[in-house]
């Protein structure tokens, strides 16, 4: 998601819709009341000066309905999402906010935003608002200003901000006047953050042993020859193989001691089961990767592929925010070489020995973590 724009810049900018009286405030009720007993006075007692203070006083509610409508109207929007949602984490959603008006205030703002979702579990959605007052904040014309709401989602999905709410009590505070705009924006929240990854991935991770990498430093010799893997970088390629061969190959140096890292997720598992899966998988490819770690991700309807760079990581965090329960098996094989974690649900004969079998149906809930029942059985 792009950078955000200050209000009055930019094609996003929103105009609120028709404003509307919601509700009339005591302050307000009272006033109308004095009103009423003044003017009732003044016909039974023929006093010009009660009189004039109900005109006054009704002039006074006239205008303030006026000058609080008008400064809706006048109100300019733009919604500025972040760009790394995880659930049941605060996220901050920014809203530029500016007055067009050149004439109107605008005085004792409320803003709220209202979110549906997830959008890909009709079963689960629902509906939430987070609002931001301004509390004896003046807008004034030509003003702008940035609001800051902070909220969380509850699971991961993909979300949609249905409309801001925007309300106020003009110039008085005698009436509630609100409106609304609709930016139809949409984000996908990641899967809920593992608890103490860190600490748990030194027994969840084997390190694996050291296997040719195609990187080549001082004083090492060439390795070898090993066939094109979606991700390696077009400058490995030995372009030369291609043309003997017809197909493509990669350089391949000295061993070296940080070899690329596997893992392997088998969505075959119940809904609960998944959540966690997910929950550890998410958590671990965010860790390894920013790490600057070589990390290849495979699973049904995904890779396997490198994470690497950043953006191929964002790829794969929506992908596993939006999964499913699987029914089918892996359709490939990893290399034999290759080493990392087999997430699941069932016990499978790992590829080699330098491979570890994560067994999510002995996981405990992220909620209980750090009790015996969340560290991995003996390998």
């Amino acid at each position: 998601m792009g950078r955000g724009q200050t209000a009055g810049e930019g094609h996003d900018v929103l105009k609120v819709r028709p404003t509307r009286l919601r509700h009339v405030e005591p302050l307000g009720w009272a006033v109308c009341a004095v009103a009423l007993v003044l003017g009732v006075a003044g016909l039974n007692s023929g006093n010009n000066i009660l009189y004039l203070i109900t005109g006054f006083l009704l002039a006074a509610v006239v205008v303030s309905g006026q000058v609080s409508r008008r400064s809706l109207r006048s109100l300019r929007l733009h919604v500025d999402l972040p760009a790394e949602v995880w659930a049941r984490e605060p996220t901050r959603v920014r809203l530029h906010v500016g007055n067009a008006s050149r004439v109107w205030p605008l005085i004792h703002m409320e803003l709220f935003v209202e979110w549906q979702g997830p959008l890909d579990r009709p079963e689960n959605a629902y509906r939430r608002s987070a609002g931001y007052r301004l509390e004896r904040a003046l807008l004034l014309p030509g003003q702008r200003r940035k609001v800051h709401l902070v909220g969380a989602f509850p699971e991961r999905g993909r979300y949609r901000l249905e409309r801001v709410r925007v309300g106020s009590r003009g110039p008085f505070g005698w009436f509630y006047r609100w409106g609304w705009v609709e930016p139809r924006r949409e984000v996908v929240v990641y899967p809920r953050r593992w608890p103490d990854w860190e600490t748990e991935a030194a027994a969840w991770v084997r390190r694996p042993t050291p296997v040719a990498r195609p990187h080549a430093a001082a004083s090492e010799d060439f390795y070898g020859l090993r066939p094109y893997q979606p991700g390696d970088p077009l400058h490995w390629v030995h372009w030369p193989s291609l043309a003997r061969t017809g197909s493509l190959q990669v350089r391949q140096w000295a061993l070296q001691e940080d070899p690329t890292l596997w893992i392997v997720l088998d969505r075959r598992m119940e809904p609960a089961a998944l959540e966690r899966a997910l929950s550890w998988v998410a958590t671990g490819l965010w860790h390894l990767t920013t790490r600057k770690t070589h990390v290849m991700f495979w699973t049904q309807g995904w890779g396997p592929a490198a994470v690497r760079p950043r953006s191929a990581l964002h790829a794969a965090l929506t992908y596993l925010a939006l999964a499913q329960p699987a029914s089918q098996p892996l359709s490939a094989h990893v290399p034999a070489e290759s080493a990392g974690v087999w997430v699941s649900a069932r016990a499978y004969p790992p590829p080699s020995d330098h491979w570890y079998w994560v067994p999510v149906e002995r996981w405990m809930p992220p909620e209980r973590s750090g009790h015996d029942g969340d560290r991995p059985p003996d390998a």
